[in-house]
């Protein structure tokens, strides 16, 4: 179990829009198990709003996916003061502030109404290699993709796909001229004493659900 918890800070005028934002995110972690809380208090010249949420990592990472893919839409439909493109500047920042604070533990929650405000940073549900290691832009695009099925977005054939994919690079890149096939692959693995047995037991039950997505 896991939990992040922080204070974001935006112009009071924007608060009828912030709250209808935490409000469909508080329904998607809801979905996937989460227990997401949010309250407002007065800071000055500012409002204050606290967020926790507290679930499995995995799930948590996975929903930072879901909301920043979701939260502009739902701006999209806010008519409020501040909608149009003002309303999804402040979606976009409003996870960019919180998966800052998060994942790269930057200072500045302050939610911006530029436009301008993109996360720099990602929530990574697996272990991602990081560049130059050949595999990691790959692994990235595995991750998100992981994330989408973990959400619902995404058929399940679709994720197991992928994971065969990616594992099948991975243990590509054990072998020192990268050949063969799958079997010849968990072989080597196996003989390098890389997984456990029940870790090959899963690897093949994956290559056989690739095989037959039926």
């Amino acid at each position: 179990m896991a939990g992040y918890g922080t204070s974001l800070f935006v112009a009071p005028t924007f608060d009828p829009l912030v709250r209808a934002l935490l409000h469909a995110a508080q329904r998607r972690a809801k979905a996937l198990g989460l227990r997401l809380h949010y309250s407002r208090r007065d800071a000055g010249s500012t409002s204050e709003w606290e967020i926790s949420v507290d679930g499995p990592g995995g799930r948590i990472a996975s929903w930072a996916y879901q909301i920043e893919r979701d939260l502009p839409v739902v701006a999209e439909g806010y008519t409020g003061s501040g909608s149009g493109k003002q309303a999804q500047a402040v979606a976009h920042s409003l996870v960019a502030r919180w998966v800052g604070w998060c994942v790269g533990g930057e200072e500045d929650t302050t939610i911006k109404v530029t436009g301008s405000d993109r996360s720099n940073w990602f929530w990574p549900i697996i272990d991602i290699p990081t560049p130059p290691c050949p595999l990691a832009a790959r692994m990235a695009l595995s991750d998100s993709i992981v994330a989408r099925w973990i959400t619902g977005d995404l058929p399940e054939e679709i994720a197991i796909e992928e994971l065969h994919t990616v594992v099948e690079a991975l243990l590509r890149s054990l072998k020192p001229n990268g050949k063969g096939d799958w079997p010849a692959l968990l072989a080597h693995a196996k003989k390098e004493r890389l997984p456990l047995q029940p870790e090959i037991d899963t690897l093949k039950d994956v290559q056989r659900q690739a095989s037959n997505p039926s």
